[in-house]
């Protein structure tokens, strides 16, 4: 049919797609470990969706102008731009990647971002919806967070599996 993708989601109205990207998220998520994204509560309800992983320009350059990138559930995908915020995001992502169960509330971690802000320093950020534009960074990003979440799964996986005889080496040699 015309100005339907195979998939048939242009058929869909915003709202209906805005929702099940959000859903079709969250079981990515649940699928890789809770390694795939971090979560932040919202005052409103559900949770916006930052992806784990850095937004590049290139292969390896870190993006200049956007520090994360996710899903909103009423904005759908979404991007923070670099600043105050953005920093203070990458550090939960960081300390979420590293293992550390981390719950934040959105509307705190804004209010924390705009009091510990002094005059003259690091500008804000924002979060807001992508532009035409920024689709390849955030698909990008979002990729990005998939492998990064598979490697980590695959890399616990391969520590069962050596753990058990490296300690009994070292019992071992301890005798």
């Amino acid at each position: 049919m015309p100005g339907e993708d195979e998939s048939g989601l242009e058929s869909q109205n915003l709202e209906a797609q805005k929702a099940q990207l959000v859903d079709e998220t969250a079981r990515l998520n649940e699928s890789l470990g809770s390694k795939f994204v971090t979560n932040f509560s919202l005052d409103s309800g559900g949770a916006l969706q930052i992806f784990n992983a850095q937004p590049v320009e290139n292969e390896v350059q870190p993006h200049s102008k956007i520090a994360a990138a996710g899903i909103h559930p009423n904005e759908g995908p979404i991007i923070i731009t670099t600043g105050a915020l953005g920093e203070k995001i990458r550090g939960y992502l960081i300390r979420n990647i590293r293992g550390e169960k981390l719950t934040g509330n959105w509307n705190t971690i804004l209010k924390e971002v705009s009091d510990e802000r002094k005059p003259g320093s690091t500008p804000i950020g924002e979060m807001r919806g992508i532009s035409p534009e920024e689709q390849n960074t955030w698909t990008r990003t979002m990729s990005a967070a998939k492998e990064n979440a598979q490697r980590r799964i695959e890399s616990e996986r391969m520590q069962h599996a050596v753990v058990p005889a490296s300690l009994a080496a070292v019992i071992e040699a301890a005798k």
